[in-house]
């Protein structure tokens, strides 16, 4: 089925619109303490965090994270967004010849 917008969950009618993510603060400074130790070398990290009665936990980090969900919650495609501007500038910074050289898929060295 075709992703759709809800303002109640379908299975259990619990309130999605206006639902606040318990932790929030937490979670963030726990994603942005994770991305410290990581800064060198990755443009972006994509942060799995569980959110858990003893607070958040760091799950994993993705380093090519997907983008089709962000697209579908912010209804617009991924180069209208502040992630689209983020990878547009560390393109820009690439050179001619790292471009002709890059395939398809490529990890970034380590």
């Amino acid at each position: 089925a075709p992703p759709s917008r809800h303002s109640r969950h379908p299975l259990t009618g619990a309130a999605i619109e206006g639902a606040t993510l318990p932790d929030h603060d937490a979670a963030l400074a726990l994603a942005i303490a994770a991305h410290d130790r990581f800064r060198d070398g990755f443009t972006v990290i994509g942060w799995d965090i569980g959110i858990t009665a003893a607070g958040p936990v760091l799950i994993e980090g993705n380093w090519n994270p997907g983008t089709d969900i962000l697209q579908l919650v912010e209804g617009r495609g991924l180069s209208q967004s502040p992630l689209g501007a983020l990878y547009r500038d560390a393109l820009a910074r690439l050179s001619p010849d790292v471009w002709r050289s890059a395939r398809a898929v490529e990890r970034e060295p380590r």
